[in-house]
C-alpha cells in the first residue's frame, strides 16, 4: 500500500477510493468543484483533455505530448462532436486505458496473448500503453487509481473457473468486500443474479473488465453523495 494511502483512518475501501479519485479528476480539468452528474454538466476542452494526459498519464501511456494523437483520441471520443469531452466520454477513455492495462497483466502473468482495444478500435492508434508495477511510487493520483480497478478486477477473477471474468460468487465477494458504501451487506443472491445479468452485455452468466468498468462508471457517477467528506487516500501533486 502507498505511503499516501496510509496515513488516515480506513474510511473507505481503495476501489472506492480509486473511483473517487477518478471523479475528482474529472472535475479538475472540466473546471473543479461540484458533481459530473448534475443538470449542467461540465466538460474537458481539447486544451485541458491534452494537458490532462501529458500530467496525469505519462506513465502509463507513451507520447502523450503528441497534440495530433490527442486531438485524434478527443475526436473519436467525442460522441455528439461538440469538442469537449462529457464524463461518460471520459469514462470510455478510462476503460480503454484499464482494459489493455489489464490485458498486460495478465500477460505478464500467465504469458497470455492479448489484444489492445478502446471500444472496438485499438489504443495503440493512440498511445501504447505501459504496464507499471503496483502502486508504483513514480504513479500519477490518477494512475494509481487505474491499477487499483484492475488489481482489484484481477484479485477476484483468479479465484476459480476464467481466470479473465467474475461469476456470480465473485462478483459478488468484491462487491461485498470492496464497493461496501454502494452494495449492502444484507443483498440478497436474487438481487445479484439480477445485477449480474443487468452487467452482463453478451449473457455468457459472468462480468469481464469491460462489464466490470461499466459498472464503476455507474458508481462514479453517484460518488459525488457517497464520498461527501472523504479524505484523500491518494497522494496529491502540484
Amino acid at each position: 500500500m502507498s505511503a499516501g494511502m496510509t496515513n488516515v483512518q480506513q474510511q473507505h475501501t481503495d476501489l472506492e477510493c480509486a473511483v473517487e479519485m477518478l471523479v475528482k479528476n474529472f472535475e479538475k480539468y472540466a473546471g473543479g468543484g461540484g458533481c459530473c452528474c448534475r443538470k449542467q454538466p461540465r466538460r474537458i476542452s481539447k486544451k485541458d483533455f491534452r494537458k490532462m494526459l501529458t500530467r496525469e498519464l505519462n506513465h502509463m501511456l507513451t507520447d502523450t505530448g503528441n497534440k495530433r494523437a490527442a486531438d485524434k483520441l478527443i475526436c473519436d471520443l467525442d460522441e455528439n462532436k461538440d469538442g469537449r469531452i462529457s464524463f461518460e466520454e471520459y469514462w470510455t477513455l478510462i476503460g480503454g486505458i484499464a482494459s489493455p492495462i489489464a490485458g498486460l497483466i495478465r500477460q505478464q502473468e500467465q504469458s497470455i496473448k492479448f489484444s489492445n482495444r478502446l471500444s472496438g478500435q485499438h489504443l495503440s492508434a493512440y498511445f501504447l500503453p505501459r504496464c507499471l508495477a503496483p502502486r508504483s511510487a513514480m504513479a500519477h493520483p490518477l494512475e494509481q487509481a487505474l491499477q487499483v480497478i484492475v488489481s482489484t478486477f484481477h484479485k477476484y477473477s483468479g479465484k476459480e473457473g476464467d481466470k479473465l471474468k467474475l461469476n456470480k460468487a465473485e462478483l459478488k465477494d468484491l462487491m461485498l468486500k470492496e464497493l461496501p458504501s454502494f452494495i449492502s451487506k444484507k443483498t440478497d443472491d436474487a438481487s445479484f443474479q439480477k445485477m449480474l445479468s443487468n452487467l452482463d452485455s453478451n449473457r455468457d452468466n459472468e462480468v469481464d473488465f469491460q462489464e466490470y468498468a461499466t459498472f464503476l462508471a455507474c458508481a462514479a457517477m453517484m460518488c459525488n453523495d457517497i464520498f461527501e467528506g472523504c479524505p484523500d487516500k491518494m497522494p496529491r501533486r502540484k
